[in-house]
């Protein structure tokens, strides 16, 4: 028996567009026509999707890991073209931070008060992954002692402000949902 589709295959193999194909596939006719026929999105929820980038704790988050990311190049020897390995952990674990933290402060709706948790709990674990790196990184050298520390007092900080956050949202879920 032949399998059966709803539309046939393509008859060549089509990679994802590079950017000028995109650009050129939104700007066409035809595509503008389907976008009128759509109905209109809501514009509280584009809003609500972006409320996440003016949080505090994202904004803070987010200078950390560019932080974290500068120090890293300011430090790393001439003659090397990559990180070494504790370094390049902690600076995918700065940002690795704040993508938790967006997910977990950009909530659409109230009943996602679990989901913030739990995301603001992996970046709990995202800031402890790079306080490991940064111990690495003290015993193995790689940056001078008083950057070590500027950074640790910063990435403390930042948790320090998770975890307010993770207690506040505990506290509203409770007085919500508990009984």
């Amino acid at each position: 028996m032949t399998p059966r589709y709803l539309l046939a295959p393509m008859s060549e193999p089509v990679g994802p567009l590079d950017e000028y194909e995109a650009e050129k596939f939104l700007n066409s006719p035809k595509t503008r026509r389907m976008l009128k026929k759509l109905p209109p999105s809501a514009a509280p929820e584009v809003e609500a999707l972006q409320d996440f980038e003016r949080h505090p704790l994202y904004r803070k988050a987010l200078r950390f890991g560019t932080y974290v990311h500068r120090v890293s190049r300011v430090y790393r020897p001439r003659r090397r073209k990559r990180d070494p390995k504790p370094v390049d952990e902690l600076v995918l674990n700065a940002y690795m931070t704040g993508a938790m933290i967006a997910a977990g402060v950009g909530r659409l709706d109230e009943a996602e008060i679990g989901f913030s948790i739990a995301y603001l709990k992996r970046s709990l674990r995202a800031t402890h992954l790079a306080l490991q790196a940064l111990h690495e990184i003290r015993g193995a050298q790689h940056f001078p002692e008083k950057a070590a520390d500027h950074v640790t007092h910063r990435l403390i900080s930042l948790r320090d402000d998770v975890v307010s956050e993770v207690m506040v949202l505990r506290q509203e879920w409770r007085e919500k949902f508990a009984h």
